[in-house]
């Protein structure tokens, strides 16, 4: 009896580890967005304040691809008006996306990351004041990296913020 419940946890265990995605296999779906992509982005900060920026992403992959390093260069009447950099990984313990992102003026956050579908991603983070805020990133139908974001002061409504339209180069 104890061999048959031995052999019986083994076989369950091995099931469980076959299903675990690797951070390969998890990381090639983030994949599409590789490359250096230029075009519009318009962003809002409150009433009053709306910006449109010369937006550049440089998307590069990092240790076999394992790692998706995003680098985003805004620019409003040729100054540089925002920077951020990203890093986009899977977590084989956990069995999740993580991404961290930084901006130019030193902080960082730990971002939520799902892949939603094929070239198709969503992303968000919880403000520490309060409110959360989300992005929705896919390939448009023209082969363009479309992405829309969001503001909510409670989780129901959702405020746009955010939309840029890029080409790849």
């Amino acid at each position: 009896m104890k061999t048959l419940l031995f052999t019986c946890s083994l076989c369950l265990g091995l099931m469980a580890a076959q299903a675990q995605m690797t951070a390969e296999e998890a990381m090639k779906k983030l994949h599409f967005l590789e490359g250096e992509w230029q075009g519009k982005a318009w962003t809002s900060m409150g009433k009053g304040q709306e910006y449109t920026l010369d937006q550049h992403e440089k998307v590069q992959l990092k240790l076999n691809g394992t790692v998706v390093q995003v680098e985003g260069i805004g620019r409003e009447n040729g100054a540089v008006a925002f920077q951020a950099l990203g890093l986009m990984s899977y977590n084989t313990y956990k069995q999740a996306y993580e991404f961290r992102a930084y901006r130019d003026n030193g902080l960082f956050t730990d971002a939520y990351l799902e892949v939603k579908g094929d070239k198709n991603l969503e992303w968000g983070f919880s403000i520490p004041s309060g409110g959360k805020i989300k992005y929705v990133i896919q390939i448009n139908e023209q082969g363009q990296w479309y992405e829309i974001g969001h503001y909510s002061p409670d989780g129901n409504n959702w405020y746009k913020t955010f939309e840029m339209t890029l080409d790849k180069i």
